[in-house]
């Protein structure tokens, strides 16, 4: 039986998907798998909950893109995670990178 946290702790010890299935004898594709499996859940279970509706605008919609409140892509925790339309998310990129540009420390 695979052990996630066992392959898990491989994974951050810096084994490849490959290094680690060819311990365990299965494949690349199921090691990422079973490493990426709560993200791809807690995905559907925020989805569900939405609705389809974006968290911004409300509208319905079939595609909703994850932003990461702190910048971090790493960082899935609930809590820096929300699901909003593709416009909206271009538009909380836009203002983003506007502020970031106009309201640089040296400009004040």
């Amino acid at each position: 039986m695979l052990d996630k946290s066992n392959i898990v702790k491989l994974k951050i010890d810096g084994l490849t998907y490959a290094a680690i299935a060819r311990i365990y004898g299965v494949s690349r594709q199921r090691i990422h798998q079973i490493i990426c499996y709560k993200k791809r859940y807690f995905r559907k279970s925020i989805l569900n909950k939405l609705k389809g509706r974006c968290f911004s605008c409300r509208k319905k919609t079939e595609k909703l893109q994850g932003h990461h409140l702190n910048g971090d892509r790493k960082n899935n925790e609930e809590n820096n995670l929300f699901f909003i339309c593709i416009r909206c998310h271009k538009n909380v990129h836009y203002r983003i990178n506007y502020l970031a540009y106009f309201y640089k420390p040296s400009n004040l």
